[in-house]
């Protein structure tokens, strides 16, 4: 009897671990399929994630020889085309000069405009003898790339600073100008003179490359805003202390094409052709900084609506 209740016993006991065998073996299949199935499903999500495109200019989209575009907000690299290449800069000088007259002058001082001092092809847009207050002079001379401004700014700031006396007013303005581009580490960038008119017909008043300006330009736009506010106009009414009007026009045609522009430079000369650098704000808190170099006359402002264009389509997704 003991040993019949044994067997049924063994029996027993040996039916159960089969069934657990048969459910682990079910339970496992189970599990790992519902693995496998998890793996698949995030497998897809990735491949479903889309890959931004890259930023892309057509080389016949724009006539410029050189172009950079750097996304301020995220301190990024948007675009490159020659960007380190060293040309003629023509006007875009004048940012340069605006940051050493800003950063050598204290208060608003009263500038007196020198016939002697005007160059030969500043334009007459300032009158011999003309008294400006500072800050107005800086405005005009900006907004229409004036290069009389820019002589009588040079020699008046060069007057503030302590010097050796062997050196000129414009001279010394100058180095400082050439000082600022090493401390900003401008490799490419050098200034012979403050305007950045030619010399003569093979030699420009300055040179750098369109990676120094668009870090020149952040540089103004971070800490300097105020001088850059009024190329973001189309003009302004500027009044001298001798009471003359002066229209003046922002040299910036593409302007009214450009939303969002929150600051902009010309530039052109027989030999370096059509500059033109500008900051744009493609959304709140996201200012671009867009440089040309080596369009035409012409050419340098549709390169800067098809290059904002491009921008503005690039972020939006299309």
């Amino acid at each position: 009897m003991f040993n019949e209740n044994k067997d049924r016993l063994v029996v027993f006991m040996a039916s159960m671990a089969m069934l657990g065998i048969l459910f682990g073996y079910i339970g496992a299949r189970n599990y790992f399929a519902g693995v496998d199935n998890k793996l698949a499903v995030k497998e897809e999500a990735v491949q479903e994630i889309p890959v931004a495109p890259k930023f892309e200019i057509e080389k016949d989209l724009v006539e410029a020889k050189s172009i950079y575009i750097y996304d301020l907000a995220l301190k990024k690299e948007v675009y490159a085309r020659n960007a380190e290449d060293q040309l003629p800069l023509a006007s875009l000088s004048k940012i340069m000069s605006a940051i050493v007259a800003r950063e050598n002058t204290s208060g608003d001082p009263e500038i007196a405009i020198k016939a002697t001092l005007l160059p030969e092809r500043g334009g007459g847009d300032v009158r011999a003898g003309e008294k400006w207050l500072f800050s107005d002079l800086l405005d005009f001379t900006l907004l229409v790339s004036s290069n009389d401004g820019a002589s009588a700014l040079a020699s008046a700031v060069g007057s503030f600073i302590t010097k050796d006396k062997n050196i000129s007013d414009e001279e010394l303005f100058i180095n400082k100008m050439n000082e600022k581009a090493k401390e900003l580490e401008l490799s490419q960038t050098y200034f012979i003179n403050e305007s950045g008119l030619d010399l003569n017909g093979r030699v420009s008043g300055s040179y750098g490359s369109a990676k120094d300006i668009s870090s020149l330009l952040s540089y103004a736009y971070l800490n300097h805003n105020d001088i850059l506010e009024a190329t973001s106009y189309t003009s302004l009414n500027l009044v001298s202390i001798d009471n003359i009007l002066h229209n003046a026009q922002n040299s910036n045609e593409a302007l009214p094409e450009l939303s969002g522009l929150s600051a902009s430079k010309t530039g052109f000369t027989d030999i370096a052709g059509g500059n033109l650098a500008f900051v744009f704000e493609a959304g709140p808190m996201k200012p671009f900084v867009v440089v040309i170099l080596g369009s035409s006359k012409d050419g340098r402002f549709s390169d800067a609506v098809k290059i904002h264009e491009r921008v503005l389509g690039y972020l939006s997704g299309k």
